[in-house]
């Protein structure tokens, strides 16, 4: 293993090739992959990029990698059409040419009988490239290396190296820079990285003093990031490797992550996080609010039904999704219209005259009516505007009402989301079902 892997932190860019990522058509999975393998290791990840189709993108892409990071890590690019430039742009940018290696012609033919003149393509790569066998396709992966003074300069042509992990600082204070690619599919990808970076790093090394730990994280609901931006503005110090505590929101809810070098850092800012954020926090690391609901229903032997309108039954699923959920989700009307709501939730038609649909009111009145007419312990009930029609001046767009019926009370909650359709629906979702978990937990509502 190199000298250079007890060094913290590498800085690592990840680079992504093909239209098909800038055009949107696809999820960059790839690219979160490479962060975690790399992350494992106690290299921190400075830059995420793509390039698109063309020998300029990749070759610019490249250049601006080289600029921010030691190491480089490219996946896509490397098939045989002629869209595929990954190894003409790594070539351009190193100022190398190409060069045939006759040994992986064969494995290029991919069983033809023929080799296409595209398959031979996939044999040709940048001049002192340590080639990468790739044992699930037909494309080759490639290392290039070169020496990089401390100021910046880079080492010209002469001085890529194909061979060794040496990753010592040069003579003259330089680092050895490193552009690892690798081929798109993930089949091919991840044998022939994790083959590579154990190789060349090492195994992902076992937890302790100095190494990068496991990340901590709060996930909590019913609380904005500006006020957990607030409660937390001490502990986030993005200057500080050995802890560093980040805030992600995703439709209502929010991940509070901690990262770092130091256990104990880490498990005080986590401690600490958690009590200024007291009932807004739902679950530690992966857990997840349907996940949560089911296992409080569970441990208390007690059963939900729920009444929805414009969630159209998206809250029973997220129920329902979960193992074991039919010992606890009773039964779920999806009352669209205001007939729905009158015979098969028993609201009044004059509370709907008089309030109309999207109102506390007759939230109230559905969530006390599906709990009633199917005996569960609790109602819950949404109503709502979703869009893109359909809102006036005092009920705009996004306006959705809860109710939370037990034996012995109802409350209600009303609020005015911005963004889409699907956004509406799913953070009513969210909101929904964390109403449902503060009244099981008895810390009351957001």
């Amino acid at each position: 293993m190199s000298s250079e892997s007890v060094r913290s932190p590498l800085r690592v860019v990840v680079l992504s090739v093909g239209d098909e990522i800038l055009g949107g058509d696809i999820l960059d999975t790839n690219a979160r992959g490479l962060v975690q393998r790399v992350s494992a290791r106690g290299m921190r990840c400075v830059a995420m990029a793509c390039a698109g189709d063309t020998l300029a993108s990749v070759e610019q892409a490249v250049r601006r990698a080289l600029s921010d990071g030691e190491l480089v890590l490219i996946t896509g690019g490397l098939g045989p059409t002629r869209d595929d430039l990954t190894r003409e742009g790594v070539a351009a940018a190193f100022e190398l040419e190409l060069e045939e290696h006759p040994e992986f012609l064969e494995s290029a033919q991919g069983g033809n009988k023929k080799l296409s003149a595209g398959g031979r393509r996939q044999a040709w790569f940048p001049m002192g490239a340590q080639i990468l066998p790739n044992a699930q396709g037909t494309a080759p992966g490639f290392v290039l290396r070169r020496e990089r003074a401390d100021e910046g300069e880079s080492a010209g042509r002469g001085e890529s190296v194909a061979r060794g992990a040496s990753a010592e600082h040069g003579a003259r204070g330089g680092v050895t820079q490193r552009v690892a690619c690798f081929p798109g599919p993930p089949n091919e990808l991840w044998p022939m990285c994790e083959a590579w970076l154990d190789a060349e790093f090492g195994a992902v090394p076992a937890v302790g003093a100095g190494a990068m730990q496991p990340e901590l994280r709060l996930r909590c609901c019913g609380v904005s990031e500006s006020v957990v931006g607030e409660l937390l503005a001490d502990l986030m110090d993005t200057s500080d490797p050995a802890c560093r505590v980040g805030i992600t929101v995703s439709r209502g809810l929010l991940t509070v992550s901690v990262r770092g070098s130091d256990a104990d850092a880490m498990g005080i800012a986590q401690r600490t996080a958690r009590e200024r954020l007291g009932a807004a926090v739902y679950g530690d690391g992966d857990a997840l609010l349907p996940e949560v609901v089911v296992q409080l229903l569970t441990e208390r032997g007690e059963r939900v039904a729920l009444a929805e309108s414009c969630t159209g039954g998206l809250l029973a699923g997220a129920i329902t999704d979960v193992a074991g959920s039919s010992a606890v989700f009773e039964q779920g009307f999806v009352t669209y219209s205001n007939a729905a709501k009158v015979e098969h939730l028993g609201v009044p038609q004059a509370l709907l005259d008089a309030h109309g649909a999207v109102s506390e009111e007759v939230a109230a009145a559905m969530a006390t009516g599906v709990r009633e007419r199917t005996g569960a312990d609790y109602g819950l009930s949404v109503t709502g505007i979703a869009g893109p029609g359909g809102g006036s001046a005092e009920k705009p767009v996004g306006t959705v009402c809860f109710g939370m019926a037990t034996r012995d009370s109802v409350h209600t909650r009303r609020v005015a989301w911005g963004g889409d359709r699907v956004t509406v629906r799913l953070r009513s979702v969210q909101l929904a079902l964390d109403l449902l978990r503060r009244e099981l937990q008895g810390v009351g509502a957001g």
